[in-house]
């Protein structure tokens, strides 16, 4: 997926409505004890010149 705009402000709006369409992240549960799991949007930002 990647994010394209010329405007910064735009591609920020756009990043924005991109995670509102994700589905919630709920910590992974190991004994009942929340885990912190590492994660990375799969999302790259491309600056237009």
């Amino acid at each position: 997926m990647k994010v394209t705009s010329v405007k910064p402000e735009i591609m920020k709006q756009d990043i924005v409505d991109i995670l509102k369409r994700l589905p919630p992240i709920k910590p992974a549960m190991n004994n009942n004890k929340p885990v912190i799991t590492q994660f990375r949007l799969p999302i790259k930002i491309i600056l237009a010149d």
